[in-house]
């Protein structure tokens, strides 16, 4: 079950799960929510990731063409949406799924200082931004993190500055 891979995750010292309001076809954050419940673990002994952004045509969602949504209303949408699948009153870390060129900076930084202000978000990152993408938040809301691709057959953040800046 769920909460067996949930309870053995942390027996072996994993304490941080990674989830979209995307992943399983919009499935999976309620899938770790009912089993999070059912395990009875103390919230405050793990971390909650959650992305947003992306709108990927599934049975739960009948879109017609995948693209990003970044204006206040879908962000609130979302993170309400994660937190009632989620089964939890905040998350720990909620992140920018991936940049778009159409992403309006102020608007995300103002709804996001929002989320953070009333406890529903913790904490702010993106997903695969680059320097510059980051760069451009700096005055607006601190980044936390980027959930970077960075492996042996993905080199580039080892030579772009990304690792760098985030330093």
């Amino acid at each position: 079950s769920v909460a067996d891979l949930i309870e053995n995750s942390i027996e072996f010292g994993i304490d941080t799960f990674d989830n979209a309001d995307i992943y399983g076809g919009y499935t999976t954050e309620e899938l770790f929510g009912n089993g999070l419940a059912e395990s009875g673990i103390d919230r405050g002994r793990i971390k909650i990731i959650s992305k947003f952004g992306i709108m990927y045509p599934s049975d739960k969602l009948p879109i017609k063409v995948k693209h990003y949504d970044y204006s206040k209303e879908h962000i609130i949408k979302s993170v309400e949406n994660s937190l009632k699948n989620l089964k939890t009153d905040y998350i720990d870390c909620v992140l920018l799924h991936r940049p778009s060129p159409l992403m309006n900076i102020n608007d995300i930084s103002d709804t996001i200082n929002k989320l953070l202000k009333s406890g529903k978000i913790k904490s702010f990152g993106v997903s695969n931004f680059n320097t510059q993408q980051m760069q451009m938040f700096e005055d607006k809301i601190k980044i936390d993190c980027n959930q970077i691709e960075c492996s042996l057959t993905h080199l580039e953040p080892f030579y772009d500055g990304t690792l760098e800046y985030m330093q």
